[in-house]
């Protein structure tokens, strides 16, 4: 008897410790951490690569800027991630979070996939003047020109490469993609919050917008 008595006061002080803990836990928002991978914003900046010299020993090479380094196609790309601050800021609930999530990986794909055609059309421009390079190699190799002679001319090459990967036409559709892309995201997020949150939202995206040296979203 004393036994089953016991037993049963443990039996109501757990029943207390669990019911004073469910009252303590607020599961109706989420607060994401600064290291929340999956809620980083992927820079919008179609920013032109840049050229590894061309020398005697080796031609010319490219080397887009550190944004495009990431996932499994272009290195580690670097991420523009003010995004956990407004989160916690418009107190997101959790079914407000897994759509949000899904709407921000559509953005982040669809700009990864416009800068894809934007590498692709560099990776072109330097093709076509490997010809160039390899003809004045050439001739410094058989001693037709000095290597003063080649120095001067690679320089001029390297320069005329960099003016071209500046004015490349493919660089103004790609970031009008990259535009498109930024729009419908920030549609579709706004569609998702209610009026404080949205109010939020807005003097975030502004920001975004205006920040310097921010891609062609303007």
């Amino acid at each position: 008897m004393k036994l089953q008595k016991t037993g049963l006061i443990a039996t109501l002080v757990l029943l207390l410790v669990v019911g004073l803990s469910s009252c303590n836990t607020d599961n109706s928002t989420v607060a994401p951490t600064s290291n929340s991978t999956d809620l980083m914003m992927i820079d919008n900046s179609a920013t032109p690569s840049e050229v590894v010299d061309a020398t005697l020993d080796q031609p010319m090479q490219m080397r887009p800027p550190f944004d495009d380094r990431g996932g499994k196609d272009m290195g580690n790309r670097k991420m523009f991630n003010p995004l956990f601050r407004v989160i916690q800021a418009m107190q997101l609930s959790p079914e407000q979070m897994e759509q949000f999530r899904a709407l921000l990986k559509q953005r982040n794909d669809c700009i990864t996939e416009a800068l894809k055609i934007l590498r692709e059309s560099e990776k072109a421009i330097i093709e076509g003047y490997r010809a160039q390079y390899q003809e004045l190699y050439e001739k410094a190799k058989a001693g037709e020109i000095t290597r003063e002679q080649f120095r001067a001319q690679i320089r001029e090459l390297n320069q005329q490469v960099r003016t071209a990967l500046q004015e490349n036409p493919v660089r103004e559709r790609v970031m009008a993609m990259i535009k498109n892309c930024d729009e419908e995201f920030n549609a579709s997020v706004e569609t998702l919050l209610d009026e404080t949150q949205l109010a939020i939202w807005k003097k975030f995206w502004e920001s975004f917008k205006n920040r310097l040296g921010s891609g062609p979203i303007k």
